[in-house]
């Protein structure tokens, strides 16, 4: 929660999506997309998966439980935000986030890791299980305003 937080605030204070892609990195995080409209953090494992909700809470925290395969929306139909989606995924099994308005952007999420996904005018999100064959992912998540 503490790494998730710091990496928050961080595209906050810099006032922008934009300008938090060049900022320095935080510690324990990498860079692995940088694209004008979305900023993707993947950060190091946290010893707690709650996701307390903070001042710029939209939505959550909230639970999924997604099968093998499939892909479950986790929010739709929102006014166009700037917004970061927080997604801990405490299972052995990736997860592919999406965020959709404003373009679509995508990260997976590797299993026992908390990721989050930057967009502007995010509209909806969904997250779709690379579990093999029967097994089913599990996945915390919180929507907050980059504002």
């Amino acid at each position: 929660m503490k790494k998730t937080a710091a990496i928050f605030a961080t595209a906050v204070a810099l006032g922008g999506l934009g300008r938090a892609a060049a900022a320095d990195q935080p510690r324990g995080c990498d860079f692995p997309k940088n694209d004008p409209r979305w900023v993707f953090w993947d950060c190091a494992p946290v010893p707690s998966f709650d996701l307390s909700p903070g001042g710029l809470t939209i939505s959550g925290p909230a639970d999924a439980r997604i099968s093998a395969s499939a892909t479950q929306v986790l929010f739709a139909g929102i006014s166009a935000v700037d917004a970061c989606l927080t997604l801990a995924n405490p299972g052995v099994a990736p997860v592919v986030l999406e965020l959709v308005g404003g373009g679509t952007g995508t990260l997976t999420v590797p299993q026992r890791k908390v990721s989050v996904l930057c967009g502007v005018g995010v509209q909806g999100a969904a997250a779709t299980c690379q579990a093999p064959h029967t097994g089913e992912c599990r996945v915390r998540w919180r929507l907050d305003s980059t504002r």
